[in-house]
């Protein structure tokens, strides 16, 4: 589901910046910032994974009888798109500003207006600002190129995880007198 999920935004992207400069060549490629090579490209890199807490667990109900299940999952992904070191500078930013103009005119995708990709439900990204992205160069092991960061937040489908329902406890009628 994340390889699903980060080839899904990697292809909006180019389709997106493909209308934005006509051209047969894909402007971003799903790579690893030190393995990528590819001249006049952005890559997109995972580079955490989280267990979205916010939504927490709840037991979903079903008129009066609660259903033991695993709940749907939700996570979030930390992406970060950079410029290929081979990427001319201005060209570079050019492709940078484009993406962070996808995202600014994209920033939700769900199962009413898009093709999703299998098991996710609804895709929201967001811009992050994160005082370790120096660090975060460094313990990748390659030099600092311009950057910005997304947090992607997937709501996976619930996949018939249903296991057993229990009725719900119903209280004792009054004896009446």
């Amino acid at each position: 589901m994340i390889a699903n999920a980060l080839t899904f935004i990697t292809k909006q992207m180019n389709d997106y910046m493909k209308r934005q400069v006509p051209s047969h060549d894909t402007f971003i490629e799903l790579s690893p910032v030190t393995s990528g090579s590819a001249q006049g490209k952005l890559f997109l890199s995972l580079v955490d994974i989280e267990e979205d807490a916010l939504l927490g667990k709840k037991l979903p109900k079903r008129g009066n009888e609660f259903m033991v299940a695993a709940p749907p999952m939700s996570l979030n992904l930390d992406v970060l798109v950079s410029v290929s070191p081979q990427t001319p500078y201005v060209e570079g930013m050019k492709h940078l500003s484009d993406a962070m103009a996808f995202f600014q005119a994209f920033p939700y995708f769900d199962t009413s207006g898009t093709t999703m990709p299998n098991g996710i439900h609804k895709m929201t990204i967001e811009m992050i600002r994160t005082e370790a992205k120096n660090d975060l160069w460094l313990s990748l092991g390659a030099d600092y190129q311009p950057s910005v960061m997304y947090k992607m937040r997937l709501s996976l489908m619930d996949s018939e995880l249903i296991k057993a329902e229990i009725p719900a406890i119903k209280k004792p009628k009054k004896p009446t007198s």
